[in-house]
């Protein structure tokens, strides 16, 4: 049995990483979305100034999943750390 003091605490985070990571996906399909609508509204000519501001959201929109992708692997090296730390500790003293 491991000595629990932050575990709670990383699965929580745990917890919001996903709920990050599935509204990041709605995001992204919505912005899938518009932009469908908008290449159509536009065909035939216009929309360079749409397109531009469509390249930078799906440049954040990408680059924060993979934040929450990077977040979500460290907290499971910070969670295995710490249980293998604790069970260091206990062995000490069992």
């Amino acid at each position: 049995m491991t000595i629990q003091y932050n575990v709670p605490i990383v699965e929580e985070c745990k917890s919001m990483l996903a709920q990050c990571s599935v509204l990041t996906q709605e995001v992204h399909g919505d912005a899938m979305m518009l932009k469908a609508r908008a290449a159509e509204h536009f065909r035939g000519g216009g929309g360079e100034g749409f397109q531009d501001d469509y390249t930078r959201v799906m440049t954040y929109v990408e680059g924060l999943a993979e934040k929450l992708k990077n977040a979500e692997v460290a907290l499971g090296m910070g969670l295995d750390g710490m249980v293998q730390k604790d069970a260091a500790i206990r062995s000490q003293y069992v």
